[in-house]
């Protein structure tokens, strides 16, 4: 016979149940490809780089989100400068400096919001353990647009309770006050007493070590590391559990009752 051990589930969007890498090449190919333009996989490389760099100081409050979503292009046009490592690629810095900077980043967000490509058919897992009677959640960084919109089209929105995302919670990923939030707004709505949720029946899901893993710790929570591919004796101390397939979160939600100490 067994039993549940948690009964919450807060889930990772990106590089968890969805594959970001795969939508941010086509959401800039598409992108670029509006303005008469096309990448390889070099402008896309220097891209993905200067993407995730933004994100991790956005993660150490190094930058601003304003800065973020803007300087990531200002910064990846800089690269097309002639002598620049991007230079000769095709696509002449004067035509990129024609283009207004928010704007390209307008259409790279709608494009984004736009695609999905699901993560080892996340969505029948979700599925399934809502019918089992888990209470699921999205605790995800991004734009609250674009995320709404590509968990509306991936189906998400249906099984999950709740979308936590940090533009509209406020704070990103790891600070501790992005999961008190979602930690509050959970308990006033499903505790006994509507005002706090136990924390030892919750698990948070997810791809990052710095934002997912880092912040379920500081925030006191059991902690999933889904690392695809990786061996189980890598798991990190800090985290509670290691997964390097998503279904096997299932062998940790359930527990057998002679294995409860």
């Amino acid at each position: 016979m067994r039993e549940r051990r948690y009964d919450i589930i807060l889930w990772d969007v990106d590089g968890t149940l969805l594959d970001f890498h795969r939508s941010e090449r086509w959401a800039l190919e598409e992108v670029f490809r509006f303005y008469g333009m096309q990448i390889d996989d070099a402008i896309y490389k220097a891209f993905y780089e200067i993407n995730l760099d933004y994100w991790k100081r956005l993660e150490r409050r190094e930058v601003t989100r304003a800065e973020l979503l803007t300087g990531r292009f200002t910064d990846l046009f800089e690269l097309f400068r002639e002598g620049g490592p991007l230079s000769g690629k095709g696509i002449g810095y004067e035509t990129l400096a024609g283009i207004e900077v928010d704007e390209f980043r307008l259409c790279y967000q709608k494009n984004l919001g736009d695609v999905y490509f699901y993560l080892d058919d996340s969505l029948s897992l979700c599925k399934k353990l809502k019918e089992e009677g888990f209470l699921q959640f999205v605790v995800s960084n991004g734009l609250e647009q674009v995320q709404k919109n590509k968990l509306h089209l991936a189906g998400f929105d249906a099984v999950m309770e709740a979308l936590f995302i940090s533009e509209a919670v406020g704070y990103d990923k790891p600070d501790v006050r992005f999961f008190e939030h979602c930690l509050r707004e959970i308990g006033q709505k499903y505790s006994c007493d509507n005002t706090e949720v136990d924390k030892t029946r919750i698990l948070v899901v997810g791809d990052s070590m710095t934002s997912d893993m880092k912040g379920a710790q500081n925030a006191g929570l059991d902690r999933c590391w889904f690392a695809p591919g990786a061996a189980q004796e890598e798991k990190p101390e800090n985290v509670t559990w290691m997964i390097s397939r998503l279904w096997d979160v299932e062998d940790i939600l359930w527990q057998n009752q002679k294995d409860k100490s």
